[in-house]
């Protein structure tokens, strides 16, 4: 089981969720190695990553709440 609220505590990371399977984090900056490391020390083997980054459509739902295409 993974301790969520300790890689809550982690700089740089905003938001942990899982589903069955897969652990999901979120955050900005250099996060990623210290959550790695985090995970290694709670004994969690790691057996796939991927990174993705926001796209420019994903920064205007955020900000916007809506699509780029639905203010067409």
């Amino acid at each position: 089981m993974v301790d969520e609220g300790a890689l809550l505590d982690i700089d740089g990371v905003s938001s942990v969720g899982h589903d069955r399977d897969h652990l999901f984090v979120t955050g900005t900056g250099q996060f990623a190695a210290r959550v790695m490391a985090d995970l290694s020390a709670q004994g969690v083997v790691v057996t796939d990553m991927s990174i993705q980054e926001a796209t420019f459509e994903d920064v205007f739902l955020a900000l916007t709440g809506r699509t780029m295409r639905e203010g067409e």
